[in-house]
């Protein structure tokens, strides 16, 4: 991450600062394991930013039938939007956290071996405790706005066109932490004549 952050010293004596603060705490990632915690976030601050509830939900399933554990953080935003249905739906499968402070935030993001969700806040936070985190942003472009950190995967595309299968395969893919490791959803054209979406793996 302060590699990542070198052309901005001053953000990069900032940000040292603050890894400092959170090494002092104890708080920290651990070593990635395949059957390890799975924290997902399915919110955003605009609705604009998130992938479908459903395709969480899709994604949860598969992760518990892997073996995994999964761990579900709602915010506000969700408690107010969301259908008590829907929050039922999703303890079926994960363990539903309700964080009321940045610290218990910090707190369940930091012992996943795996961070999944939107363009949002707990998504930059994953990335800079150096949770494995796999950050969704649609078709917007992420190179201004993804997560900073040593291990962060983006999948970008269009809502539609993402699965739960393919941000299972982003979840379960290496991290290489000198690239920004990014899979674009590229949808049918001369070059691609399959009818499917095909997702494409770069790295920047």
């Amino acid at each position: 991450l302060l590699e990542q952050l070198k052309p901005w010293p001053v953000l990069a004596a900032a940000m040292d600062q603050m890894l400092k603060a959170v090494a002092a705490r104890g708080i920290g990632s651990p070593s990635g394991k395949p059957n390890g915690l799975v924290v997902l976030h399915p919110g955003a601050g605009s609705g604009k930013k998130c992938w479908p509830a459903e395709s969480f939900l899709e994604l949860a399933r598969l992760l518990k039938k892997s073996g995994r554990t999964v761990d579900l953080i709602l915010g506000e935003v969700e408690l107010e939007r969301w259908p008590l249905s829907q929050i039922e739906q999703f303890e079926k499968v994960a363990n539903t956290q309700r964080p009321r402070t940045l610290i218990e935030l910090m707190d369940g993001i930091s012992k996943a071996a795996a961070f999944v969700g939107n363009d949002s806040g707990p998504g930059h936070l994953a990335g800079i405790l150096g949770v494995p985190t796999v950050s969704i942003f649609g078709p917007k472009d992420p190179t201004a706005w993804r997560p900073l950190g040593p291990k962060v995967r983006i999948v970008q595309g269009e809502w539609e066109t993402v699965t739960p299968s393919q941000v299972l395969q982003a979840i379960d893919r290496g991290y290489d932490s000198s690239r920004m490791a990014v899979f674009r959803l590229l949808l049918p054209d001369a070059r691609y004549p399959n009818p499917r979406a095909r997702l494409a793996y770069f790295e920047d």
